[in-house]
């Protein structure tokens, strides 16, 4: 009997390592699936390996059959050298950016708007305004990970990739003005007009607002600020365009009603995939 087939025969009788033993042994080791395949591939053009399975070299055994499949594996002793370093497959792509100045967040809406859903605040897309302030061009406050999947635009983002999307949008607004109450939403291709009796939401995503924030003219900053948050989560199809809204349910007063400082509002968009 061929010296090779009887060292087979004995490491077949005395081994008996089953696949999951393998994949424990990888992951204690230090070996991955695909370093542990890469020592099997191209066996045809191996003069070495293609040849009956043996004993590649000794006291480092490898037992190789020709289609390049391991069935038995021992490594009594392993040292790695170097780095071995695999792509992370958790990496988040985001994009973020902050707002430019805007004085006509809070010109629209009123006491006087319709509300025939009775969600307290305006139900004609008519009421709304977009906020169209973001900012696009890169900067440190304004990063975009992947220029495949977001398309910065001043009213929010467009989708580039289909795919669930996590939107969080923070709103910080100052007035001198009485009484104000700012609401924010998001919109989908754009705000529809919002049906009475429809279980079905014409628009995505939460409505949130500042609160009533007095404003008392010619105090300073007593009582003028006011801040709105919202965070939704959506599916979109390639090209959805999503933006931001905002309406006044407080007293409109001769405009501007209220302001968005540059840079202290952000849109946070993540793609899940």
């Amino acid at each position: 009997m061929p010296d090779n087939k009887k060292v087979i025969e004995s490491l077949e009788r005395e081994n008996s390592i089953n696949k999951d033993k393998i994949q424990t042994l990888q992951l204690m080791a230090g070996i991955h699936t695909e370093q542990l395949s890469s020592l099997t591939t191209n066996v045809r053009n191996n003069p070495l390996l293609d040849t009956e399975p043996g004993i590649v070299k000794p006291n480092n055994a490898i037992i190789v059959s020709k289609d390049g499949t391991i069935d038995n594996l021992t490594i009594d002793n392993l040292k790695v050298t170097g780095s071995m370093e695999t792509p992370s497959t958790n990496t988040i792509r985001y994009y973020q950016t902050v707002n430019n100045a805007n004085s006509t967040v809070a010109d629209i809406g009123g006491a006087a708007a319709a509300q025939i859903t009775d969600a307290g605040c305006p139900s004609s897309a008519n009421d709304w305004i977009q906020y169209n302030s973001w900012r696009t061009i890169s900067s440190d406050d304004v990063v975009n990970t992947d220029a495949t999947v977001f398309s910065p635009q001043s009213y929010g983002f467009q989708a580039l990739a289909a795919g669930t999307y996590k939107i969080t949008v923070n709103m910080a607004f100052q007035s001198t003005k009485l009484n104000q109450m700012i609401v924010i939403r998001l919109a989908k291709n754009g705000l529809k007009d919002e049906i009475p009796n429809n279980s079905a939401q014409e628009n995505p995503g939460p409505l949130a607002g500042t609160g009533y924030f007095s404003s008392f003219q010619g105090q300073g900053t007593a009582q003028s600020f006011g801040a709105a948050m919202l965070t939704h989560m959506i599916v979109l199809n390639k090209f959805d365009q999503i933006s931001v809204y905002t309406t006044n349910v407080g007293q409109l007063h001769s405009p501007p009603n209220a302001h968005t400082r540059e840079g202290y509002s952000q849109l946070l968009v993540e793609y899940l995939g």
